[in-house]
């Protein structure tokens, strides 16, 4: 079973992924509101996969492009063309397209 980690500033959308991932081999370990307790959670439930929402404020998604050496805006580029590609309304939407479609699966962690 895939653990899995959610990161992200508003409650609903960390409740509705968490609920739309759960189950069918994945286990939803923890999720958090920040950066800093999403990383503090990693630590603690050492999840496959962690979830994090590129534009949590107070300049998260700066640190998080950072991580990944590239622009908040070149992330935030590349999220919205995802969406747009997969005729989704919204990132949830469009990770549960994916998900639907076999693009990607959770239980095949890199690594």
């Amino acid at each position: 079973m895939t653990k899995l980690v959610i990161v992200a500033d508003h409650e609903a959308l960390r409740e509705g992924l968490a609920a739309l991932l759960g189950g069918s081999g994945v286990d939803v370990v923890g999720e958090a509101g920040n950066v800093a307790a999403g990383l503090d959670l990693v630590g603690v439930a050492e999840p496959d996969v962690a979830l994090v929402d590129i534009r949590l404020p107070d300049g998260d998604a700066e640190k998080i492009g950072d991580e990944l050496s590239v622009s908040v805006g070149t992330v935030r580029t590349h999220v919205r063309n995802v969406i747009r590609k997969l005729d989704a309304r919204n990132r949830v939407h469009a990770i549960a397209v994916a998900l639907e479609r076999g693009e990607i699966a959770l239980d095949k962690v890199p690594g």
